[in-house]
């Protein structure tokens, strides 16, 4: 327990270097750092970043829509995350626990306070959608299983994206 907090604090004092320094491998030493210490929420969060920025980067080539490259990126955040759930044998409390064994926050905004894997569930979200959208229901159905039931994602225009993609599964 105490290698994987210390390797957590390594990997924010990297993290804390990039406004500085720009430097592209501190951000890969921190994900290490954050992987060896099995948290989940910030080596997730590194690679949501990390997507953006692919997309970005895929967008600037040029050869691809931008829909396919975001596409690309999702699923490949999602391959990774799926390795390191196993990998740890992550158990998500906030999935697995009773709803009335969690304080109650109404509201998008307190979720992302209230969940510490509140921009990983987004991704689900998204995830789920286009997968639904390919006709892969099944799997589509498995992805929004993996955010809380009282998990609220606001999206422009919609009280409730999860809650709208969760009801279309049905």
């Amino acid at each position: 327990e105490e290698f994987s907090g210390l390797c957590s604090q390594l990997g924010d004092r990297l993290v804390a270097q990039w406004p500085t320094q720009n430097d592209c491998q501190a951000r890969q030493n921190a994900a290490l750092c954050y992987l060896a210490a099995g948290d989940l929420a910030k080596v997730a969060q590194l690679w949501i970043a990390t997507e953006s920025e692919v997309e970005e980067r895929g967008l600037a080539v040029g050869n691809q829509s931008a829909s396919s490259v975001h596409a690309l990126a999702l699923q490949s955040l999602m391959e990774k995350v799926a390795v390191l759930r196993h990998a740890i044998d992550h158990v998500d409390d906030a999935v697995d626990a009773p709803l009335d064994s969690r304080t109650d926050t109404a509201g998008a905004a307190a979720s992302e306070t209230k969940f510490k894997l509140s921009a990983l569930y987004d991704k689900y979200c998204e995830y789920a959608e286009l997968l639904a959208s390919q006709g892969e229901l099944r799997t589509a159905a498995y992805y929004a299983s993996r955010t809380p039931a009282d998990y609220q994602m606001a999206q422009k225009g919609s009280a409730d994206a999860l809650a709208l993609i969760k009801d279309r599964l049905r």
